[in-house]
């Protein structure tokens, strides 16, 4: 279908109107074809977030004048899709080839890369009225493009670029399979592309059972793996979420460790016997930028940091979590 409208057309506005379709949009991509191999796959929108497809558009919930785009319907029979006047918007669109509360979603999104720059996208997304079924305002399926990678988590056996759980989870902790299709041997990347309200109080990791090792997911993270085999491989990497019941100390009277910004580098002075065992940085707004592993005789760490005020979280041999805030100037 298309947005008839010389404005651009709401797709929350669209999708709340038409009932008949599950509550995605699907726009098609060509992103990175040579006339060799094919990256082209199919970006995908609904209310737990958006995938992309490689290139630097990914959907915004905004359509934008004469977009085409798809959608699927939710059951079999005849049905109509409705335009009206009420769902065109005044927001900037992304444009592809031939909302909800935001901050209430947790969002993990991951890409996987070969040597070609042929790519694919997943999101992975917790919230709160979600379930682990499908949920059709939550969750997408992985429509087949003509990708020579393919990344995609799976419910009820069927492929899915969004799949979103709910937060009661958390606790539990949750162990997503993560599932790779690939054309081409050799050098392969995966990335850590948007880490989302999640605070100090999450372990997140991607798991290697090949490797047999665990990496820690981390904002703009990146790790490497070598294959001599194409195909499907749909039990070697798992993603791991969990959150951990820490206490938080908050009061400076009761804190472990003075945190301060100093020459460019940030310094920990821990006066307690208590091993500071990790620590992060997280931007104002709670975006995670930054989590490292601490030594024990670690006491200064130099990050790429530019000015202003940043959260830091440190964690204890004893599980104890404190925050600092720090000025950098």
């Amino acid at each position: 279908v298309g947005n008839p409208y010389l404005t651009n057309l709401s797709a929350s506005a669209f999708l709340a109107a038409n009932t008949a379709v599950e509550g995605t949009v699907y726009f098609w991509e060509d992103a990175n074809s040579d006339g060799i191999y094919t990256s082209s796959d199919y970006a995908a929108w609904n209310g737990a977030g958006s995938v992309g497809t490689g290139g630097s558009k990914t959907p915004n919930g905004t359509i934008g004048v004469a977009q085409g785009f798809y959608v699927r319907k939710s059951a079999a029979g005849s049905s109509t899709l409705s335009f009206t006047n009420a769902m065109r918007s005044t927001s900037a669109p992304v444009h592809f080839k031939s909302i909800q509360n935001e901050s209430a979603v947790y969002r993990i999104k991951l890409s996987v890369e070969n040597g070609y720059k042929h790519y694919s996208e997943t999101l992975i997304a917790f919230k709160e009225d979600a379930t682990d079924s499908f949920d059709s305002n939550y969750d997408a399926y992985k429509l087949p493009g003509g990708s020579d990678v393919v990344l995609f988590s799976t419910l009820d056996n069927r492929r899915m670029s969004i799949q979103t759980f709910g937060t009661d989870s958390f606790t539990s902790g949750v162990q997503i399979p993560l599932h790779i299709e690939l054309k081409k041997t050799g050098a392969h990347k995966i990335k850590v592309l948007a880490l989302e309200n999640f605070t100090g109080n999450f372990e997140l990791n991607i798991e290697d059972k090949v490797l047999n090792q665990f990496v820690t997911l981390s904002e703009k993270a990146e790790f490497k793996f070598n294959t001599d085999k194409i195909g499907l491989f749909d039990n070697r990497f798992v993603l791991h979420v969990k959150r951990i019941q820490q206490t938080i100390l908050t009061d400076n009277s009761t804190k472990k460790s003075d945190v301060y910004f100093s020459n460019g580098t940030i310094h920990l002075a821990n006066s307690s016997s208590d091993q500071i065992t990790a620590f992060s940085v997280y931007s104002i707004t709670g975006h995670l930028l930054e989590t490292k592993a601490v030594n024990a005789d670690e006491t200064a760490i130099s990050l790429n940091l530019p000015k202003g005020i940043y959260i830091t979280v440190l964690k204890y041999r004893s599980n104890a979590v404190e925050t600092h805030k720090i000025a950098v100037y």
